[in-house]
């Protein structure tokens, strides 16, 4: 039978890792999703949108969710956040009109 100090270490070195891993791959994540919402243009359509960025962290009607006015003809909204949100506020927002298509897309910084 293993020690329990020995359980404890094997336990630490474990979460050390797994902590190790979520920060490298929310670095990742985090500088591909900056990239790829540069490619996001008036007019794209919903679909277009989501092959580009993937399925939204949330959608909903259009707020002032994270501290931004929306639109006026804005219908829905699509958001995405940094992997480290809120301890990193920065959420990109797609704005679409009642056809679908994207009238802004901006990154908002949360204070």
């Amino acid at each position: 039978m293993a020690e329990p100090r020995r359980l404890l270490e094997a336990a630490l070195v474990a979460a050390v890792g797994a902590g190790l891993a979520y920060c490298g791959w929310g670095w990742w994540h985090d500088r591909a999703l900056s990239g790829r919402f540069t490619r996001i243009q008036l007019g794209m359509d919903r679909k277009a949108v989501e092959a580009v960025l993937g399925a939204p962290g949330w959608e909903g009607i259009c707020t002032s969710y994270v501290g931004y006015l929306p639109r006026e003809d804005c219908a829905r909204e699509l958001g995405y956040s940094s992997a480290f949100a809120p301890l990193r506020p920065l959420y990109y927002m797609v704005q679409l009109d009642r056809s679908g298509r994207v009238i802004e897309a901006e990154p908002i910084r949360s204070r």
